[in-house]
């Protein structure tokens, strides 16, 4: 099992009250890691100019959009740090070994996620069989697909339709 969580998870508990400790609360145990510091990166920047894009080194390297942490190891193994501007030398994305799986922390959001996915699930026993440009997403019992290429995708027994340019 890979536990996940969202930007600002853990902050909170089940009645809505702040978890002590440190951001990720209850979460820290598994991730082995404290969040002392969020750090967005929304325009305009506190000096004014185009916030700084957030740089990974190490897995999924390149940019990152939106979000950055400021994270403190405990015992996570660091997979990629961040580089250079304000967030220069954290943690990027960890993992710990936790009971029978492994925890994973991404401190921002890598632009391209197909490496870290594919590390994620190179652990378990799931497949990624799913072409590059689909996108899926789950809402309760829907799925919906979405195809981000110039070309019919098939999947199973359905053809998801190539994205049309807007006018």
């Amino acid at each position: 099992m890979t536990p996940g969580h969202g930007t600002c998870g853990a902050v909170l508990g089940e009645n809505l009250r702040a978890i002590g400790g440190g951001y990720l609360g209850e979460l820290r145990e598994v991730l082995r890691l404290r969040v002392e510091e969020f750090a967005p990166t929304a325009e305009p920047s506190l000096s004014g100019g185009p916030a700084p894009n957030v740089v990974i080194n190490g897995l999924a390297a390149g940019t990152a959009r939106a979000w950055g942490e400021v994270v403190r190891l405990e015992r996570a193994q660091v997979e990629s740090t961040c580089v250079g501007a304000w967030l220069d030398g954290p943690p990027a994305i960890t993992k710990n070994s936790f009971g029978k799986g492994t925890a994973w922390h991404l401190a921002t959001a890598p632009v391209d996620l197909s490496e870290v996915i594919d590390d994620v699930l190179s652990g378990t026993d799931l497949v990624n069989d799913m072409p590059g440009g689909l996108e899926v997403v789950e809402r309760g019992h829907l799925r919906f697909l979405m195809n981000k290429t110039t070309n019919d995708i098939v999947v199973g027994d359905r053809t998801v339709s190539a994205a049309t340019p807007s006018s």
